[in-house]
């Protein structure tokens, strides 16, 4: 005698499926995070520059926007790769992903 697993409850996203789809969004997470990394890293390079001494307050006001802006993003970014397996414990999975989904559309602005 075999016991089977129990059938999932009728709508329920199989666990396989679940796993397929975290592995997935991390991967597109770790390609986005090089590029907004890098954007980064040049914004912070900006005031060691000769010429930023020259910007007015309205510039450096825009400059320190975009900045902020950007490592948010690199901070939204990284959250979600900071789990390397889906946590169980937070509740149900399909409203945890789903955070996570608009976490990873948020610094990418869609």
């Amino acid at each position: 005698m075999t016991t089977s697993e129990p059938e999932p409850p009728s709508g329920a996203i199989p666990e396989q499926t679940i796993n397929r789809n975290w592995t997935e969004l991390i991967q597109e997470l770790r390609s986005t995070q090089t590029g907004v990394q890098v954007l980064t890293g040049f914004l912070l390079a900006v005031p060691f520059t000769d010429q930023f001494h020259r910007l007015d307050h309205v510039e450096r006001t825009a400059y320190l926007v975009v900045l902020t802006c950007a490592v948010g993003a690199s901070m939204a970014v990284l959250a979600p790769i900071a789990w390397r397996t889906p946590p169980r414990h937070y509740g149900p999975w399909e409203q945890f992903a789903s955070l996570l989904t608009q976490m990873r559309a948020t610094p990418l602005g869609w």
